[in-house]
């Protein structure tokens, strides 16, 4: 019902062109031609491995599995002025492309709205009180991008070293679950978890907050890239240079081993793996380590 309502919604506007960030993905192709727009601008498999979408996309654009994805995404705007053609579209330079991010502040009102919920939990919290965010889970979608469970807690208790320290677990309400048995396992005062406690903003209020976020490849590493919190994220079976989040924040741990990255958007993020030792490589001590530079560098 959701999809017919959008269908209606965009032929309503008369959109004039869609642009689909999907890689190789039947579904958002259909919205697009079924949005009424006369130019459809998307990736096109050619002669590589991928699902075949048809003529559907007016403007067939290459993947490029070897550019930052934003760059890739910018190239799809870029295919929008031309003309459509069987050619690959658009064939621009790359020099300069690159995103610019926004920066979203917090207002006094929101800070104190944070403060108020970690002082909820956590009494003992002062404005000195620096916040260590830890996201322990990853998209379900690809559940090879998890840093071990036992990796987390080994970390937090080298964290928790640390009399000044406050450790804020997150992650989304089915994720809450998990994150209560790591702060359990802990048994801390100073490890909160926020699981599922937090809207989208709230969230970014919470990371203009805290000092450092530890995270593995997922979504929130990509949202604290609008704050200027400083991000350390654990890449495996994907490749931070593809995706690596666009933060001037960012730092990344990631062994590169010979089988990685192992899904991409040729094999769907199917990866046959059940052993991510390109994640079990990068031990707690080594992450707790990179942590506490970050800390001391302010």
């Amino acid at each position: 019902m959701d999809t017919l309502a959008a269908i209606r919604r965009m032929r309503q506007l008369q959109i004039d062109a869609t642009i689909n960030l999907e890689t190789f993905a039947r579904f958002s192709t259909l919205l697009a031609l079924m949005s009424g727009a006369a130019r459809r601008v998307g990736f096109d498999r050619f002669h590589d491995e991928g699902r075949y979408l048809g003529g559907l996309i007016t403007h067939q654009v290459i993947y490029n599995p070897h550019v930052h994805a934003s760059q890739t995404f910018l190239t799809l705007v870029e295919a929008l002025a031309q003309e459509p053609d069987a050619e690959p579209r658009a064939k621009v330079g790359l020099e300069g492309y690159s995103l610019d991010l926004p920066r979203i502040a917090t207002t006094p009102a929101a800070a104190q709205a944070v403060e108020d919920k970690l002082q909820a939990l956590y009494p003992g919290l002062t404005p000195a009180t620096r916040l260590v965010l830890i996201n322990p889970n990853a998209s379900d979608l690809v559940p090879v991008r998890r840093w071990p469970d036992h990796y987390f807690l080994h970390l937090v208790q080298g964290l928790l070293e640390d009399p000044g320290l406050l450790v804020v677990l997150t992650g989304t309400t089915p994720e809450r679950p998990a994150a209560e048995v790591l702060r359990l396992a802990l048994d801390s005062p100073r490890v909160l978890n926020l699981a599922g406690q937090t809207t989208l903003p709230e969230l970014i209020d919470l990371y203009n907050r805290a000092s450092l976020l530890i995270t593995n490849d997922s979504g929130p590493a990509h949202f604290a890239s609008l704050t200027s919190l400083a991000v350390l994220v654990l890449f495996g079976p994907e490749t931070p240079r593809i995706y690596g989040p666009l933060g001037p924040g960012v730092r990344v741990l990631y062994r590169g081993l010979a089988c990685s990255p192992c899904v991409s958007a040729y094999n769907q993020k199917l990866s046959p793996c059940t052993d991510n030792r390109c994640l079990k490589e990068i031990t707690p001590a080594e992450v707790l380590e990179k942590a506490r530079e970050i800390l001391q560098a302010g």
